[in-house]
């Protein structure tokens, strides 16, 4: 008898110990290329029905100025999300439509970062799967260093720097989705 008082209170305890669980889901893989003319292409697979409707340019941490964190370099839109593998080109990027100005670094040193943005994020309620399109990152002078046409991974992702071509990116996106899904 002299713990009910702990039974209206245990659900909540419950509940507070289970602040860090974190249920988030990739739904596909993200990549770069240049072309012989130095234009710059995002590459992205997206994994089932899931779709793509923005994409998001920034810089590195220390790429703006003092005080600012990843400064923004540019975003796209398109109004026909689009799934399966997708291209934008940032030189044609059509049908993506340019909403934040592009301005992307030349210097060797600085950093390119990509993030896709899925038109279904899932449920962001405890508990629930949200789903993200991982971003892609990588210095001017890393990207410029590949063979054109060659589709470079996140560099912080793994030891190996590129996919290969973009048939070679798609062969990538079909197998990480049926691995994953």
């Amino acid at each position: 008898m002299k713990l009910k008082w702990l039974a209206p209170i245990l659900p909540v305890l419950a509940l507070a110990g289970c602040g860090n669980y974190v249920n988030v889901e990739s739904q596909g893989l993200s990549g770069m290329s240049h072309d012989e003319d130095g234009n710059i292409s995002f590459h992205m697979y997206i994994c089932g029905d899931n779709a793509v409707d923005e994409l998001t340019l920034s810089g590195g941490i220390y790429d703006g100025p003092p005080g600012t964190n990843n400064p923004a370099l540019g975003a796209l839109k398109t109004s026909n999300p689009e799934s399966g593998y997708v291209v934008v080109n940032i030189a044609d990027p059509a049908p993506w439509e340019v909403v934040e100005p592009i301005n992307l670094p030349t210097e060797q040193g600085k950093y390119i970062i990509a993030s896709p943005r899925l038109v279904d994020k899932g449920w962001p309620i405890p508990f629930a799967k949200e789903k993200y399109m991982p971003s892609v990152s990588t210095s001017v002078g890393m990207l410029e260093g590949i063979d054109p046409g060659l589709v470079m991974r996140d560099m912080y992702a793994t030891s190996t720097e590129v996919f290969g071509t973009a048939d070679d990116f798609v062969e990538a996106g079909q197998q990480w989705c049926e691995d994953h899904f």
